[in-house]
């Protein structure tokens, strides 16, 4: 895919429900993620925008491949449904695990790993190699997981979305991030931690976050972080 043509494609993404499908099959695939998020941080974006880039993202690169549960030698993997308990990655550039709830652990060997997208694994508690490399992070509904400890690995990911995660009630591990410029965490109680709003103000780089909370809490991230909060 032509880098400058991506924003065309986002610009032409329809409001109409029923056209969504059509424009979601029309998108191209792309070989890495690394081109678009460099993009997408340094071009202007509308609010509507973001969901069309989230989608672009998702069917374009997370889930270009038909879903099967064939690891070796895949670059782009992406499992659906399955009942997979242990996944090893080799060579893999991306890996989607969608509706996974035997999964219990995720190693990432593969050096080129950039991208991990899980969802629904309620028995997911052990994510562990080269996750210093991942520059999109998605982990939805991952409720045994410990996200302070991966966090903390975190040297490239710049879009993280830790959304459908109750449990997480801190992101201090993320104070000070250069790289993250989209945060997703609705669904979660982050905003119930007193530092949280001091945190997210420290991220440097974030344009835009998604976040669980009441009208009080929205004033008070919307004063500290103008423009930002969805």
């Amino acid at each position: 895919m032509d880098i400058s043509s991506f924003k065309k494609y986002i610009k032409l993404a329809p409001e109409n429900v029923s056209e969504w499908q059509r424009w979601e099959n029309s998108l191209p695939t792309f070989d890495s993620i690394l081109p678009i998020l460099d993009y997408v941080y340094n071009a202007e974006w509308q609010r509507d925008d973001w969901k069309a880039i989230m989608a672009f993202i998702r069917k374009g690169y997370v889930e270009q491949n038909e879903s099967s549960e064939l690891v070796d030698g895949i670059k782009h993997v992406n499992i659906f449904n399955s009942k997979v308990i242990n996944l090893k990655v080799d060579v893999a550039i991306s890996l989607n695990c969608s509706i996974v709830r035997s999964l219990e652990s995720i190693n990432l060997c593969s050096d080129s790993v950039e991208s991990l997208s899980v969802s629904h694994a309620s028995k997911l508690s052990e994510i562990t190699g080269n996750t210093q490399n991942l520059s999109y992070l998605s982990l939805n509904k991952c409720q045994k997981l410990d996200f302070g400890s991966i966090i903390s690995t975190l040297d490239s990911v710049k879009i993280l979305d830790l959304s459908g995660n109750p449990q997480l009630s801190s992101i201090d591990e993320l104070r000070g991030n250069k790289n993250i410029f989209a945060l997703y965490l609705v669904e979660t109680n982050v905003i119930k931690t007193k530092e949280t709003v001091e945190i997210l103000a420290s991220i440097p780089n974030l344009k835009k976050l998604w976040i669980k909370a009441n009208k009080k809490e929205l004033e008070l991230l919307r004063e500290a972080l103008p423009g930002i909060v969805n």
